[in-house]
């Protein structure tokens, strides 16, 4: 009996261009929820944005996006890893 595990990847487009991104590892999200436990919502933001940017999404990328886009986003990328 074997039992396999492999690092999780799905494809994010913004606005036309496609993105590679790992879903995040329990550290990776442990140390993220930690890092913006009681931060102010700008805070939080530019957290988040660098956060993403370690998963593979471009920093400049997603700066550029709406904000009713990007919290679905996060949500998104949060419940991949849950599959």
């Amino acid at each position: 009996m074997n039992f396999e595990v492999k690092r999780k990847t799905f494809k994010v487009t913004l606005y036309g261009e496609t993105f590679d991104v790992k879903a995040p590892s329990l550290r990776q999200m442990d140390e993220h929820n930690e890092s913006i436990s009681g931060l102010a919502s700008k805070e939080i933001v530019k957290k988040t944005v660098a956060f993403l940017a370690e998963l593979g999404i471009p920093e400049e990328k997603t700066r550029e996006m709406d904000y009713d886009d990007f919290l679905p986003l996060v949500e998104f990328i949060q419940s991949a890893k849950k599959k």
